[in-house]
């Protein structure tokens, strides 16, 4: 920031630039020292040892003398490498005290190099310094025409907008311009039916008006004959009460009368009770002398009783009689009475059981006839809507797409099981569970056309069936749609603009005011589509 500038290098031994250089100078000033160090320990070790060599020497032992000189040697190697290193050394010295020359020459010429370096950064920093002054001024203008820039801009953009918004307007009400145009022809066309409407009514009206005043004159001659009508009615009406209670006292009469008849009838009814008894009684005692005896009480009432005979005998021949129909077991008197009611019911169960074996008959006959009439309609059906399903699946898909119905094998068609094959190109699905949700959607529109083109409705509504469709497949959809549309009226729930683009009238639904919806039609059919 102040304009000065420090370098440096490697911190080798003669490379890099001044720091370096120092640096190394001072990393050989510290070896000399140590080599200085070395050297003067070794000098007191050669003299140590020439010490000790001259004292072997005066010494006689030969063993003590190889060992001093072996020593000795050993010392004058260690010198001579010291020697040699130290002369390394020295040399080093004179190579660096020449370099040293060479540094302060260097130094003092960078110093001078420095000094005019310096007066060219200070002319260098005034010189930034005013073109600095130069850029903010530069800056402040370019800030301000940039402000101005982006100003205009937004006025720009506001007025495209604003223009766009009018322009969108303008569409619009030339759009309204138009509905309202042909509105205003048919409310012409309108107005002059209702003028010759009114006319009509008018001339209507009059003849009206004839008519209701011939109706008031009948009206009143009408009304004068109600008035006789109602006085002749009041006179009718006091006979009427009269004979009313008349009436009443004819009644009261007759209650009294019908009171007197029902005691007659208890009486007269407890006498035929009494008869009937004698007569049952009468009946029992002559169907037991038959039955018992084989003798008929007429023959009895007409036969006077023997003169000889007493009633003890008869009493025995009675007891001995008895004994012997006891012998001949119990006689059932009504056997024969049962046996033809038995008969007259088997009779009566036998021709029921007839008419039921032959309306059983007669109902299997139906059912066969009925279930080869249904299976015959259903193999007809189903080969009609395998074929449609065949021809709009592959309408939605494409032709080298491959669908079927299959009746699962069965003995009844009726209650077979129906499986449904869907192949779209590049797929084999095992299951419709394994296609997507637009495979799923498709082919079961499929499904539907198929049962749909077998008997046509006139009307049907669809609920966002294109919802998981992509572009391409609801471009088919609105195909098909557009197809079958000359049968049928198709209603379209859908958010679709695709679908929304090849209808013929749209029913939009939009809240103009908070809480209050509206249904806004659209009739693209009265629409003009050229353009100017």
């Amino acid at each position: 920031k102040s304009g000065k500038s420090v370098t440096g290098g490697s911190i080798g031994l003669f490379k890099g630039k001044r720091l370096g250089r120092e640096k190394a100078m001072q990393s050989m000033q510290e070896d000399i020292e140590k080599i200085t160090v070395e050297e003067e320990k070794i000098h007191a070790v050669i003299k140590e040892k020439e010490n000790q060599l001259q004292e072997l020497r005066r010494s006689t032992a030969d063993k003590e003398i190889q060992k001093a000189t072996q020593g000795v040697n050993l010392v004058n190697q260690n010198i001579v490498s010291a020697q040699t290193r130290l002369d390394h050394v020295h040399n080093v010295l004179k190579q660096i005290a020449e370099k040293q020359e060479s540094f302060n020459r260097m130094i003092i010429q960078t110093e001078e190099e420095s000094l005019q370096l310096n007066n060219a950064h200070e002319n260098t920093i005034l010189l930034k310094e005013e073109q600095q002054k130069v850029l903010l001024e530069m800056e402040s203008a370019y800030r301000e025409v940039n402000e101005k820039l982006i100003h205009h801009n937004n006025l720009y953009n506001q007025e495209n907008i604003r223009y766009h918004q009018q322009l969108n307007r303008t569409d619009s009400v030339k759009q309204d311009l138009n509905y309202k145009n042909t509105r205003f022809t048919e409310a012409e066309a309108l107005s002059a039916a209702n003028n010759t409407q009114l006319i009509d009514v008018k001339d209507e009206l009059s003849e009206t008006r004839n008519k209701i005043e011939t109706v008031q004159a009948a009206l009143m001659l009408l009304y004068d004959e109600k008035v006789v009508k109602e006085t002749m009615l009041a006179t009718t009406e006091q006979d009427y009460y009269a004979s009313r209670g008349e009436i009443a006292e004819t009644e009261d009469q007759i209650k009294t009368l019908q009171k007197k008849k029902e005691q007659t009838d208890t009486i007269l009814g407890g006498i035929k009770d009494k008869l009937n008894d004698l007569k049952v009684q009468l009946a029992g005692t002559k169907e037991r002398l038959w039955v018992e005896f084989n003798v008929e009480l007429e023959h009895i009432l007409d036969n006077a009783p023997p003169e000889n005979v007493t009633l003890e005998e008869l009493q025995e021949k009675v007891d001995a009689a008895k004994k012997r129909i006891e012998n001949y077991g119990e006689v059932n008197p009504m056997a024969i009475q049962a046996f033809e009611e038995m008969k007259t019911r088997y009779d009566f169960i036998r021709n029921q059981r007839d008419d039921l074996i032959n309306a059983k008959t007669s109902l299997l006959t139906t059912i066969d006839e009925i279930d080869a009439t249904a299976r015959k309609k259903f193999d007809d059906a189903f080969i009609q809507v395998r074929q449609n399903f065949v021809e709009v699946f592959r309408g939605l898909f494409s032709e080298e797409d491959d669908c079927d119905l299959i009746l699962k094998e069965n003995s009844d068609p009726l209650e077979a099981e129906i499986e449904i094959i869907a192949k779209p190109k590049g797929k084999k699905p095992q299951v419709l569970d394994q296609l997507s949700g637009g495979e799923k959607t498709l082919t079961g529109m499929s499904l539907l056309f198929a049962l749909y083109l077998l008997k046509p409705a006139p009307f049907c509504i669809l609920d966002e069936v294109d919802a998981p469709l992509d572009d391409n497949n609801i471009t088919k959809f609105n195909n098909i749609i557009r197809k079958f549309s000359d049968n049928s009226q198709f209603i379209i729930v859908t958010h679709n603009k695709r679908t929304m683009a090849e209808v013929d009238v749209i029913y939009g639904v939009t809240m103009a005011e908070q809480g209050i919806s509206k249904v806004v039609p659209v009739d693209f059919r009265n629409l003009n589509w050229g353009y100017e």
